[in-house]
């Protein structure tokens, strides 16, 4: 008599399923770091340099960037900043030199550039 087991392995689904989401550089140093929901970029996510200072700060809602994005050089100074609603490029972006100088400014609407100014 042949008896015949079958194992099954039960997967819990979770609804709003939360994990924190790492990346690091070859040298060991945070890449990347931020919360996944349902697979998804969800609030503060941040990116660094191989050197460990960060390179962008964000946020995310349902996979969408939202809000107010910063940008910075290797040193530290602030690059750029501005605005996302709903994914796409909104309101005034302001671009920065290395020194912390306004080199320019843009205005988005929709993600669509509609002017600009030079300093």
């Amino acid at each position: 008599m042949n008896i015949r087991v079958l194992f099954f392995m039960i997967v819990p689904f979770f609804v709003n399923a939360q994990i924190t989401a790492k990346s690091y550089h070859d040298n060991g140093e945070l890449k990347v770091i931020g919360e996944l929901v349902n697979r998804k970029e969800s609030g503060m996510w941040t990116w660094y340099y191989d050197t460990g200072k960060i390179e962008t700060i964000g946020y995310f809602d349902n996979g969408k960037p939202r809000g107010d994005w910063q940008y910075f050089y290797p040193s530290g100074t602030l690059k750029m900043s501005g605005d996302y609603t709903e994914g796409l490029k909104e309101g005034i972006w302001l671009h920065y030199s290395e020194k912390g100088i306004l080199k320019r400014k843009e205005w988005w609407e929709k993600d669509t550039l509609v002017k600009t100014e030079v300093y």
